[in-house]
């Protein structure tokens, strides 16, 4: 989520692997953008055999622009 894409208040969803919320290579971001420019509004650990032939544990979520 850029803060030149969305007004305040707008939403962005994603399905995507869980990991970018634990690792510390996500940092930045989760900084950044989760806790810096949105807020979760709602969040689903999915687990494994979501997402076709990905060998990834997913996770469903969804941000608001604050």
């Amino acid at each position: 989520m850029s803060s030149r894409t969305s007004r305040p208040g707008g939403r962005i969803g994603a399905i995507t692997s869980r990991t970018c919320f634990f690792l510390s290579s996500f940092q930045k971001w989760r900084e950044q953008v989760v806790l810096g420019i949105a807020r979760p509004e709602v969040m689903a650990d999915l687990g494994h055999g979501v997402m076709d032939d990905a060998m990834v544990e997913a996770a469903a979520y969804c941000l608001r622009k604050v």
